[in-house]
This record gives C-alpha cells, structure tokens and sequence, in this order.
C-alpha cells in the first residue's frame, strides 16, 4: 500500500499548493455549473468513502476547478462540503476531462464549480 500513501502525500501538497493561489485574473472566463456539466467528457465518480458511510456523513462538496486548454483539470480547490468527503470528491474531479472552451477561435481555459453528492439511502 506505499502506493496509496504517496498518492495521499501528492494530493496533500496539490491542495496546499491550490489552496495557496490567488484569485483567477479577470480574463479568464467563468462558465456556469449547469453549462460546464454539458462540456464533460469524461467523469470518474468518487467512491463512498467505508467510514464516512459506517456514520452516515451525507452532503455536497463544491469544488472549483480551472480547465486547461486541452480540456483537462489543471487546478482545483475544495471550497465546501463535509471533510470526510473532500479528498475522494477532490481526486475524483481532478480525473475528468472537459470539451475545450473555443473563443474566437482558440481553445481557452475557463473556471467552474463541480458538486458532488453523497447520499446513503
């Protein structure tokens, strides 16, 4: 398990690192939740973290994420939702791939919020 615990340490200092930038420049556009839904290409969904589900932590987590040029996840920032859920919800959506944003012409980098919801029925 060396692995997981390297991957948790990347994750770790990626969300020091994210959570450490300053406000995207006014240049780069903003797209809606409900419109950036329509441009994913490829979504990995979390898993139900066992503890979380063993105490019935339900809730969303918002996440907001810059999308590069080419469509994929270049940054991200939890910014709410129960802590036992973040890390899965965090990895998960950095995975995703997006349609490029074409502005006149050109494929741009564009910002938007991701929820993901947990629910146990």
């Amino acid at each position: 398990m060396p692995l997981n615990w390297i991957r948790i340490a990347l994750f770790c200092l990626v969300a020091a690192f994210c959570s450490a930038q300053s406000t995207p420049t006014a240049d780069v556009p903003v797209i809606p939740a409900k419109d950036a839904t329509k441009m994913v290409c490829n979504k990995v969904r979390p898993s139900y973290p066992a503890e979380a589900k063993r105490n019935r932590v339900q809730g969303s987590v918002w996440i907001k994420v810059l999308v590069g040029i080419d469509g994929r996840v270049q940054n991200l920032r939890v910014t709410s939702g129960p802590q036992e859920l973040r890390q899965v919800s965090a990895e998960a959506v950095a995975q995703w791939t997006y349609q490029p944003l074409i502005k006149d012409g050109q494929p741009t980098p564009f910002i938007t919020d991701v929820e993901m919801n947990f629910a146990i029925f």
